[in-house]
């Protein structure tokens, strides 16, 4: 896979938009690449940033999740430039939670994709629930709310369910 960035110099802040976005993210950590390579160039008042990533390592029944279980000072919004582009659906987004799969994923999307507010009963946050180039991702309707815990589930009929929890930042 390949992603680029255009305009921003510094490379924390060009990984950090890849994976804030929906669709870049899943690429940085498809959990079967082995190798990446970043390269940056500046020509004049203008910055090209490409990753690179390679290998393919047995991850038949590997899954994780973006952001982490158990995760901190979680950004509560997103761009999602990408997204934005692609649906034509204009943000700000909240901040997307992704399911990464490994080559073995179950069939089809989930059929409970739940992000809630507090616990697995709290309320309902209203999300998209977005299909990633097979990692399943729910995009929230409006930024989340700063410093508050969040559960996501996602559970496929006659399949794996899956949930994990996050904390919003300021």
């Amino acid at each position: 896979a390949e992603v680029m960035a255009l305009g921003e110099a510094e490379p924390e802040k060009v990984v950090q938009g890849w994976l804030d976005s929906v669709f870049h993210r899943v690429l940085i950590l498809d959990l079967a690449t082995q190798y990446g390579g970043y390269g940056q160039t500046t020509s004049a008042s203008s910055t090209t940033a490409v990753l690179d990533l390679g290998g393919r390592r047995d991850v038949a029944n590997a899954s994780g999740w973006f952001p982490a279980s158990g995760a901190t000072e979680v950004p509560t919004r997103c761009a999602c430039d990408d997204y934005a582009e692609m649906t034509g659906k204009p943000g700000p987004f909240g901040y997307p939670v992704t399911l990464l799969l490994g080559q073995q994923r179950p069939q089809g999307m989930p059929a409970l994709a739940r992000l809630s507010e507090g616990s697995e009963s709290g309320p309902g946050v209203a999300a998209e629930l977005v299909d990633a180039y097979g990692n399943p991702t729910l995009l929230p309707s409006a930024p989340l709310k700063p410093n508050t815990v969040y559960v996501v589930k996602l559970a496929w009929t006659n399949g794996p369910s899956v949930s994990w929890s996050f904390t919003t930042g300021n």
